[in-house]
């Protein structure tokens, strides 16, 4: 079994796991979502729970950083590359659109970022040199705060 660096909780459907390894594995819950949430994490990591579907991402980089907001996911790599994917709606993925994305993007145009905060419809990226940069909420781009 992969050991879990740590987990974040997408919505009240998905769970996700940054592995010591860097990869990210996500279970989504099947029609008891809400009951299944409250399993213990350790029991689901290595075997898959009845209902729950697991994802895998193997073009996406290995990450140092992971972050969860309502209904998107990013993560930064060791050399400070954001990826995000998921719900879109405000354009909180920043690529410029509002299209969902199942699979990780890069996000361009960033610095070299070493901290992520997410929230529902937004994220914020902290760079190496202290910038702060934010997205979505349907701003048309990112600023830098």
């Amino acid at each position: 079994m992969p050991l879990v660096e740590h987990a974040v909780q997408l919505a009240s459907l998905d769970w996700c796991a940054l592995l010591k390894n860097g990869r990210v594995r996500c279970w989504q819950a099947g029609h008891a979502a809400q009951t299944q949430m409250f399993y213990d994490l350790a029991e689901i990591v290595g075997d898959v729970k009845k209902n729950w579907t697991v994802r895998e991402f193997p073009a996406l980089p290995p990450l140092v950083h992971f972050a969860s907001g309502q209904f998107h996911m990013c993560g930064a790599t060791k050399e400070g590359s954001v990826f995000c994917w998921g719900g879109n709606t405000v354009g909180e993925l920043g690529d410029g659109t509002d299209n969902e994305r199942a699979a990780p993007i890069q996000v361009q145009g960033l610095p070299s970022i070493k901290q992520l905060a997410l929230l529902a419809g937004g994220t914020c990226a902290l760079s190496t040199e202290g910038e702060v940069f934010c997205w979505g909420l349907r701003a048309p781009e990112r600023r830098k705060q």
